[in-house]
């Protein structure tokens, strides 16, 4: 309760014990006197009045601009939580958030909620030199074209994510592996055969992935990095390459 409350509470507590003398059988006050003592209190008691209305309307109107902050508050808080966790280039899934949702699907395969997963490790080949040739704005076209790509032939049989730079992560849940393969060698010639434009120029580029599976470790830094070995020998060995085993 404020200082300005409590006063007028004081206040109205005397007006009432004012008023209680008026009607007390014992007052012997005179006519005249008892008009002008309770004139005197009716008007102490309409000012009284006046700042209890005025209370409830600043009340009133600030509990309606907590709401509206409330609100506003849980807007920025939803907004910075999809900031945190998604590439602002591509819209997926950033490597924060992509890590996390790999690591809770290993934990759900140890504690027998999942059968399995599968991951492709995906990297843009000879990205430096789209960079370095044609700039950075085609490097981020082709970023977002690729990304785009994975998204639409992937679709609900999994989660793409930018793991960084040129690189891309997808989980795959409860999918066999031969199927993994298949769609990612699918996913590599479909790539291989865009023409990705930006203003007056179009190029083409090549992906190279490599697959790991929960079959072979369910700790997430093993399996991420049997995926990473896979890609860099996909690459090493004449790029435009998917390789699980």
């Amino acid at each position: 309760m404020s200082d300005k409350e409590f006063s007028l509470y004081e206040e109205e507590e005397k007006i009432i014990n004012k008023a209680n003398e008026f009607i007390d059988p014992s007052n012997e006050s005179d006519l005249e006197e008892v008009r002008r003592q309770f004139s005197e209190l009716l008007g102490n008691y309409k000012k009284l009045f006046k700042q209890s209305k005025r209370l409830i309307r600043m009340s009133d109107k600030m509990e309606a601009e907590l709401a509206i902050t409330k609100v506003e508050l849980e807007k920025y808080s939803k907004k910075l939580k999809v900031q945190a966790t998604t590439d602002p280039l591509t819209g997926l899934a950033n490597r924060r958030k992509i890590t996390e949702l790999l690591e809770e699907g290993l934990n759900e395969i140890a504690n027998n909620s999942k059968d399995n997963i599968n991951i492709i490790m995906l990297d843009i080949d000879f990205f430096k030199k789209v960079n370095d040739t044609y700039g950075h704005p085609m490097g981020d076209e082709v970023i977002k074209v690729i990304s785009n790509h994975m998204q639409d032939a992937i679709g609900k049989e999994g989660i793409v994510g930018r793991f960084g730079g040129e690189e891309f992560l997808t989980i795959f849940y409860n999918e066999d592996i031969k199927y993994v393969y298949k769609l990612a060698d699918e996913i590599r010639e479909e790539i291989k055969q865009k023409r990705i434009g930006f203003e007056e120029k179009k190029i083409s580029v090549t992906v190279s992935m490599g697959i790991a599976s929960s079959s072979e470790s369910l700790n997430i830094g093993e399996i991420l990095d049997i995926a990473d070995k896979r890609l860099y020998e996909a690459k090493e060995s004449g790029r435009n390459k998917v390789i699980f085993n």
